[in-house]
């Protein structure tokens, strides 16, 4: 009975982690309980358990009396992970090179040509999942656990972030960056590969600041 009652509070969570990672629940909504526990068909335990998850992940507040609402962004808290995510990738390309194997080049490779053909919300979402699994592979052949464990962390932080940057940003041109940073690891050129991951990361952030202004 409890790993259903988790198995349920989970899938909310899962639920509602995508919704608002994809705009469909955008900041300033209110999120109640007893509405989603009749929308989503559960009791109220695993709604609160989920949304209690949200809220540890920073992407939800508790409004006292009212409930939840999905949390607004946080330009500093932006401007941080992604000072930090480019501090983490540098390390794990400087590693990389040293550690990498021929079959995680392969795998690298095959994770950096994933194309996407149209500038669709879809074809965004599937990005999504593709540019999750790239930057984090960046951290498993580093060879380090612990760094590619903060770097999985950091760029799970920015995921909302991160779509929203795909509104301003062309997906050919970031696979075409993908593809150099192996191309750049696989050469062994270390300051390339470097410069690559800054630009990368730079880009990302600075659409987030357009989109957002845009939207204001």
């Amino acid at each position: 009975m409890e790993d259903k009652q988790k198995s349920r509070a989970e899938s909310v969570y899962q639920y509602l982690k995508q919704k608002i990672i994809y705009d469909e629940l955008p900041p300033g909504t209110f999120l109640r309980e007893g509405e989603l526990a009749a929308e989503l068909e559960v009791s109220k335990t695993p709604v609160r358990e989920a949304l209690n998850g949200l809220k540890f992940e920073g992407l939800v507040d508790v409004i006292p009396y009212k409930g939840y609402m999905v949390s607004q962004f946080s330009f500093q808290e932006l401007k941080d992970l992604f000072e930090l995510r480019i501090i983490l990738e540098k390390a794990c390309v400087e590693l990389a090179i040293q550690n990498i194997t021929k079959s995680q080049l392969e795998r690298f490779k095959e994770l950096a040509l994933r194309e996407f053909d149209v500038d669709s919300v879809e074809a965004r979402k599937e990005f999504m999942k593709v540019n999750i699994g790239f930057h984090s592979y960046l951290g498993e052949v580093s060879g380090n656990k612990q760094l590619a464990a903060l770097l999985e962390s950091t760029i799970q932080k920015l995921q909302r972030g991160l779509f929203q940057a795909l509104k301003e940003s062309s997906l050919k041109t970031m696979v075409e960056e993908h593809l150099q940073i192996v191309k750049a690891i696989e050469e062994k050129d270390e300051s390339l590969a470097k410069s690559i991951v800054t630009k990368h990361a730079r880009d990302s952030h600075f659409n987030i600041l357009t989109i957002n202004r845009i939207l204001s």
